[in-house]
C-alpha cells in the first residue's frame, strides 16, 4: 500500500472543493442558496425530525483499514446518546429545543431578574448555537447523533428553567401560607 499523506491530500483537496463551490455560487446563485437552505432546514429538523439512523462502532470490523481508530471515550458517549435518546421527552428537531430553551430560560431571567451575562443558562446556549451551528453552515450530516451534544446542554437549560419555576412557584405559596397564618 503506498504512503498515505493526509495532510498533503487535505490541503489540495480543500483548495479545489473551496474553488468549486465559489463557482457554483458564481454561476447557479439562487439555485446554490436555496440547495443550502434545504440542506440547512433538514439539519435543524423544520421540515421533520432528524434522523436516528442506525450506527455500530465498527460494523464490517474493518475502520483500521481506512484509518480510523476507536476509543473507550467514543463507547462511553455514544452509549449515553443511545440512552438519552430512549428515554427522551424532548422533541427531535434542533430549532424547537433550541426555541424552547429560550423561552424557558427568558422566563427565568425575568421571573429573577437576572443578567443574560450572568446566567449560566445563556452561556450553555451560546455554546449550543456556535457547536451546532458549524454542522448548519457545512450541512455535512442530518443524523441526531451530531446534536447530541447541543442538544444536552439545551435540555440542561430546560430542565434547570424548569426548576427555577417550581422553587419560585414553591416560594410564593409558602409565603402565602405563612402571611394567612
Amino acid at each position: 500500500m503506498a504512503d498515505f499523506n493526509g495532510n498533503r491530500i487535505s490541503s489540495i483537496g480543500l483548495k479545489k472543493v473551496f474553488g468549486k463551490y465559489l463557482s457554483l455560487y458564481k454561476k447557479e446563485p439562487i439555485s446554490s442558496i436555496k440547495t443550502k437552505l434545504y440542506f440547512s432546514s433538514h439539519t435543524l429538523g423544520i421540515y421533520h425530525p432528524i434522523y436516528l439512523w442506525e450506527w455500530s462502532y465498527d460494523r464490517w470490523e474493518r475502520g483500521k483499514d481506512f484509518g480510523m481508530s476507536d476509543s473507550a471515550m467514543r463507547h462511553r458517549f455514544m452509549d449515553a446518546y443511545s440512552s438519552v435518546i430512549n428515554r427522551t421527552f424532548f422533541p427531535l428537531r434542533p430549532y424547537l429545543v433550541l426555541l424552547l430553551s429560550l423561552a424557558f430560560v427568558f422566563i427565568k431571567l425575568k421571573i429573577y431578574k437576572q443578567n443574560v451575562k450572568e446566567n449560566i443558562e445563556c452561556q450553555l446556549i451560546l455554546i449550543s448555537i456556535f457547536y451546532y451551528g458549524a454542522f448548519v453552515i457545512n450541512n455535512q450530516s442530518m443524523e441526531f447523533r451530531y446534536f447530541y451534544p447541543a442538544f444536552y446542554l439545551l435540555a440542561l437549560t430546560i430542565i434547570s428553567s424548569l426548576s427555577a419555576f417550581c422553587d419560585a412557584f414553591i416560594t410564593k405559596i409558602t409565603k402565602r401560607r405563612a402571611s394567612l397564618v
